[in-house]
């Protein structure tokens, strides 16, 4: 096939499978990136969906701003910049599709630069698949077919999909394999200069897949020799030949090999984590082997290791046809057993790596893997083992074309070329068709603007100082929620506090994360204030719709009223769910918000006393009784007590320990901070029913706390609540009501200050639960509870649903929110423990939850 016809074929089937295997993408090419390969999004789509794909994009548009020349080399000023920027770990700019990247985006925007630079490496994966398996069948169609292996099994497409750099890996995986091969077989200096390049793209891209290509690299040059034609000694004679032609591989190799080495260097210097990973952490991140044939989506990792049915039967067959070749008396097949050589090899490569790649849970009890980990060099840094499952669609491509035309002769009795061919097509669209059942995309449709943002900019500039904030939540570098403040950074230029990045220093862990965490609570005293303006901040940032329970003891509510009564920050702008602040040198003489207080501060704080420290061995008990908890502790001995797990916590009104327990005697409720005892309070017990018993937690600026609880007498323990403000959930009267307005519960969306009400948008709130709370305890009895709410949409339009749960767990008695009827469930409640109500939305319309109304019914009723 001439150059020209195979690069154009290539690059149309590239463009095919890319439709099919991403579709709608195409639908939205110009304002959506891929984001992720396994959707549960409605339509497969949302605005601004955080994740690993726009810490990408970020890093794709910073090296274009790099290359520009608008940011200096091997520096990065938007993220992990608290006065001076943290250290740069990206040297590499993922060469050379940056380049490609870069040249787009003045062009085309940020979404279809992208898009075009992910085609790209589609096709090029294809075509460097297509020309290694060319090296092994000398039947064009079987290759061309064969290839498609390297660019549809789910594991490319869970990378390229979700923003893994793997993407942009994989398509110097084949060319590094031919290259060996041209350089081993026909000992052309030529295979050796394209190997060297294939591994330094590599490393550009993802130090895993350079890693494993390196590792690879021996034994695929020990088969290449051993299938190398002529007899033994002629091919021994050949080895200075070969060694001349891989002396530009190995010199890639070990180039990129020191720069490996200085980096990891670099990163056990600086670095907050550094080291090998623990045999427990990689179990967590490692697939399960059913992930190998699981049509259905499973937890984790494991879909990405599809192997599926008919590669490996159709592998299968065309390795019992050969063999039955090479049995035949009359005239055994020569060429049969060369090929079932190569067949079983690659069969025993696709073997190795799926028992790496399983990890902790491969064959032997991960024996296999941890004996891997002990040799070879680098598996010790590896936190996901099935990330080496990218070698295997390069080894199953050679052995699927091998096995094809091992089942399909071109000579008789076999039935007629048209037949045979369109037998071929008909296994390989069911290939495609497995393949593309297990990939379903979602689409994350990029914002254009964030007037918030855009206000912190245009305010700095207007004082002639340089855009910088904070961003509230701080995470210590770690969290996927972080993209967004990438992304709406880069959109204005600003200089932020935050970052994402797996690698963190420790100097921004101690002297920046801990020191500024208290502003996830709100906590942001003048010493803080007055720090971050020597720092260069002038801003901060409030994204209340990426506040997990975990960065704060306190729904986002009571975080947004302590910056909004805060006399040292000045409310700048407010749109959508971000919300800026202009910190002010001294504190203003005008009350900077209008905005009442919410009337209720929801825990995110709730410990299980069997799960804490037990000292002296007190009993774990579990009645089974439906109105008893699951488990509980029983302290019978001046001995024994029970510690609960730290937590950070701010001065919060009346804030206080709610301790669920039984007995008789006297509960000791100790207050300790990391070093001391902060408070004892010692409380008197004399019921058999399970009460709620306050203890006091006086602290007077953000701490770190925990609780250990001793008994005088024999007490039992069940839960623990960290709480605060006002909450009379546990004496409401028949008659009375309790109104909570949305946005004091936990929530997605948006706040509506006027009213406190909650915006929920179709575009850009997921079809997941949008609101929840306030998980404190109710008394026992029958409810009546009002979700309330206001709708644009046409009567009998259905908005979600909600529920009424003791335990994450309850998932019964669903009432459906419809349009143009009241949302009403009535609820009984047979315990004190903690209730929520859980509301799922389905982003039928736009809606404003206006709030949650809780009124007892009389007893009788």
């Amino acid at each position: 096939m001439k150059t020209r016809t195979l690069l154009a074929t290539s690059a149309l089937v590239a463009a095919a499978v890319w439709l099919i295997f991403t579709w709608p993408l195409a639908l939205h090419f110009g304002e959506g990136i891929p984001s992720g390969a396994r959707n549960v999004e409605k339509h497969h789509l949302r605005s601004m969906i955080p994740g690993d794909h726009l810490q990408q994009l970020y890093y794709f548009h910073l090296a274009a701003r790099t290359f520009a020349g608008r940011v200096p080399p091997f520096e990065d000023p938007w993220q992990f910049n608290a006065g001076t920027p943290e250290p740069f770990w990206l040297y590499h700019y993922y060469l050379p599709f940056s380049t490609v990247y870069a040249a787009l985006e003045p062009l085309t925007g940020r979404a279809a630069a992208r898009n075009l630079t992910g085609l790209l490496a589609l096709w090029l994966g294809y075509l460097f698949t297509w020309l290694l398996v060319r090296r092994f069948v000398r039947r064009e169609p079987f290759a061309l077919y064969a290839a498609l292996l390297g660019v549809i099994m789910p594991f490319r497409w869970h990378a390229a999909l979700g923003g893994s750099p793997m993407e942009f890996a994989l398509p110097w995986i084949p060319l590094f394999l031919l290259g060996l091969d041209i350089a081993v077989r026909n000992a052309r200096p030529t295979g050796g200069l394209l190997a060297g390049i294939a591994v330094i793209f590599a490393r550009c891209a993802d130090a895993h897949a350079f890693l494993y290509m390196v590792l690879l690299a021996p034994w695929w040059c020990l088969a290449s020799f051993s299938i190398r034609p002529g007899p033994l000694s002629q091919r021994l004679r050949s080895l200075p030949a070969v060694t001349f032609a891989l002396l530009p591989a190995i010199a890639a190799v070990a180039a990129a090999g020191l720069y490996s080495l200085a980096v990891a260097r670099k990163i056990s210097l600086l670095a907050h984590h550094a080291g090998s990973r623990s045999y427990r952490e990689i179990a967590l991140y490692s697939p399960r082997p059913i992930g190998l044939f699981a049509w259905r989506s499973l937890r984790g990792l494991s879909n990405q290791i599809y192997l599926g049915f008919l590669v490996p039967a159709i592998i299968c067959a065309g390795a019992l046809r050969l063999h039955r070749r090479t049995r035949e008396r009359l005239a055994p097949d020569v060429s049969a057993r060369h090929d079932l050589t190569l067949l079983l090899i690659f069969a025993l490569a696709v073997t190795a790596v799926v028992a790496l790649a399983l990890g902790p849970r491969g064959p032997f009890h991960g024996r296999i893997f941890s004996t891997a980990r002990h040799f070879l060099p680098g598996l010790k840094l590896i936190r996901q083992p099935g990330k080496v499952f990218c070698l295997t669609p390069f080894f199953l491509a050679p052995a699927l074309a091998i096995a094809l035309a091992a089942l399909i002769p071109p000579l008789p009795p076999f039935p007629p070329r048209p037949l045979r061919s369109s037998l071929l097509a008909l296994l390989v669209a069911a290939v495609l068709l497995e393949y593309r059942c297990q990939v379903s995309p979602t689409i994350c449709l990029l914002d254009s603007r964030q007037d918030a943002y855009a206000a912190v900019a245009a305010e700095a500039r207007a004082t002639g100082s340089r855009p910088h904030a904070l961003a509230i939540p701080l995470w210590p570098g770690d969290s996927a929620w972080s993209s967004l403040y990438q992304y709406y950074s880069s959109l204005y230029d600003i200089r932020m506090v935050n970052g994402y990045c797996p690698i963190i220093t420790r100097h921004y862990y101690r002297d920046v994360f801990l020191r500024f965490v208290s502003a996830n609570s709100g906590v942001l005293p003048p010493p803080l204030l007055d720090d971050l303006l020597r720092r260069g901040v002038t801003a901060v940032i409030l994204h209340e719709n990426a506040f997990p329970e975990k960065v704060s003891p306190f729904a986002v509510s009571y975080t947004l009223d302590s910056l909004l009564h805060n006399p040292r920050l000045r409310l700048l702008h407010h749109a959508g769910p971000v919300w800026a602040f202009t910190i002010l040198p001294r504190p203003s003489t005008t009350t900077t918000s209008t905005t009442t207080p919410c009337p209720l501060i929801c825990p995110s704080r709730r410990w299980e006393a069997e799960k804490g420290h037990l000292h002296a061995s007190p009993a774990i008990l579990a009645p089974g009784n439906p109105s008893s908890p699951a488990a509980f502790v029983r302290l019978d001995q001046p001995s024994q007590s029970v510690t609960l797990r730290s937590t950070w916590s701010p001065p919060a009104p009346d804030l206080r320990w709610l301790i669920r327990a039984r007995g008789r005697g006297s509960l000791l409720a100790d207050t300790l901070q990391p070093t001391s005892l902060l408070a004892r309070t010692e409380i008197s017990l004399d019921s058999a029913a399970w009460q709620w018993y306050p203890a006091p937690c006086n602290i007077s600026d953000f701490s770190r706390i925990a609780l250990r609880l001793g008994a005088r007498g024999r007490i039992d323990l069940d839960c623990v609540l960290l709480a605060a403000g006002d909450w009379n959930g546990l004496a409401m009267q028949p008659g009375k009501e309790i109104f909570i307005p949305a946005a004091c519960l936990f929530h997605a969306g948006e706040t509506r200050p006027t009213d406190r009400a909650v915006l929920l948008r179709p575009r850009r709130d997921p079809a997941a639960i949008t609101l929840y709370g306030p998980k404190l305890p109710l008394a026992p009895g029958t409810y009546t509870l009002r979700l309330l709410f206001d709708t644009p949409a046409s009567r009998g339009t259905v908005l979600g649903r909600f529920n009424v749960r003791r335990f994450d767990s309850d998932e019964t008695g669903w009432t459906t929110v419809i349009a143009g009827r009241p949302a009403v469930s009535s609820y009984t409640h047979k315990t004190n423990l903690p209730f929520f109500i859980v509301f799922v939305y389905n982003r039928g319309a736009p809606m404003t939850l206006r709030g949650l109304s809780i009124q007892p019914r009389p007893p009788s009723s």
